[in-house]
């Protein structure tokens, strides 16, 4: 099974949560800021927690565990290359929003002196 575009969300929403707003979980371990801080190594991992979590609310009673082995990892590096991807995108959208005018003139400002 090949994850959909809704749970790749999913999993992105849960990376970018991870890496931006669980600002509780930042500065405790020096390992664990190195995952969250990484796009590709948080999103691997929110890919096969997402489908352990599903596979097990979902009552799914299969007993050939390759398959899950399997999806899980396709999960796992699927939502680890979406999320690279996602995050990419985002920063550069965010890198080019408008600025304020005032900054922009502080900044030239500042230039000149230097020159």
């Amino acid at each position: 099974m090949i994850p959909s575009l809704i749970e790749l969300l999913i999993c992105y929403g849960i990376c970018f949560g991870l890496m931006n707003k669980a600002t509780l979980l930042h500065g405790r371990l020096d390992l664990f800021d190195k995952l969250i801080s990484c796009s590709y190594c948080t999103g691997f991992h929110c890919g096969w927690l997402w489908y352990t979590c599903s596979v097990l609310l979902g009552g799914t009673t299969s007993s050939d565990w390759n398959i899950y082995v399997g999806t899980g990892l396709a999960y796992a590096f699927g939502s680890s290359a979406f999320c690279y991807l996602a995050d990419s995108i985002s920063q550069l959208i965010e890198g080019w929003t408008p600025r304020d005018e005032a900054e922009e003139e502080a900044e030239a400002e500042e230039e000149a002196e230097a020159a």
